[in-house]
């Protein structure tokens, strides 16, 4: 099973870092201090805090919605605690102000 890794920002701007696979594809979404990043073996993709709509937690997933019909999903089971799952949100949350 995949991981969440946090990273301590010294001399590089990631903060956060989760892995999760869909059934084609590994995606690896990483925050940091200036915007969510999702990168795959397909695509790259940066959305500024700014730009992040809202965010909904619920049982079994996180969403962040870049638009009002668009969110990553993203699996709980891929976090190792429910610690880190606060954690991933509260970094959230506290960039986006809401």
């Amino acid at each position: 099973m995949i991981a969440i890794i946090f990273l301590i920002a010294i001399s590089f701007s990631v903060v956060v870092l989760i892995s999760f696979s869909s059934e084609k594809n590994k995606h690896n979404i990483s925050l940091s201090n200036e915007c969510l990043k999702e990168t795959t073996s397909y695509n790259k993709n940066e959305y500024q805090w700014t730009g992040i709509v809202k965010v909904r937690n619920y049982k079994k997933y996180i969403l962040v919605y870049v638009t009002k019909n668009l969110a990553y999903i993203i699996p709980k089971k891929y976090f190792n605690s429910k610690q880190e799952q606060d954690e991933f949100l509260e970094f959230i949350y506290n960039k986006i102000r809401i």
